[in-house]
């Protein structure tokens, strides 16, 4: 949703402070319901479109405000523009032959989209091993 920055850049002091700012920040913000799907891809991976839009903006803002609050304004990476919500399924990393995938997303596109309910917002640390992102919950913003 939101990237804070590098760990060698943000300590952990730091980290605990946005967490309780954040929490102050969504403290009236409820579970959010939304919709996930349908499938869709672009030249670097496959995600879910997620809808409605405005409560998970209003919610960036809102981290975003707690993140300026301790990181300063210019320390807030990521221009709101450009966000689109949605749920990463996969990415790729090489260049390979579409074909076969967009066949395979488009029988997927007619799967109806799923209801979900997102009760909490956490920060993470990220890394990635091989192939795959991991990461470790530092902090945990319930909605």
């Amino acid at each position: 949703m939101q990237g804070v920055g590098f760990t060698d850049e943000v300590g952990p002091g730091e980290v605990a402070e946005v967490g309780e700012r954040a929490r102050g920040a969504c403290s009236d913000v409820g579970r959010l319901r939304l919709s996930v799907g349908p499938l869709a891809g672009y030249s670097g991976g496959v995600f879910l479109r997620a809808a409605p839009w405005g409560p998970v903006a209003d919610l960036r803002s809102r981290l975003r405000r707690a993140m300026a609050a301790v990181c300063g304004v210019d320390g807030v990476p990521d221009a709101p523009a450009r966000f689109q919500p949605h749920v990463s399924v996969g990415y790729c990393h090489a260049a390979v032959p579409a074909g076969e995938l967009v066949d395979r997303v488009g029988r997927l596109r007619a799967l109806p989209p799923a209801n979900i309910t997102v009760a909490s917002v956490h920060l993470v640390e990220q890394r990635r091993e091989g192939r795959a992102y991991k990461w470790d919950v530092t902090e945990v913003v319930k909605l």
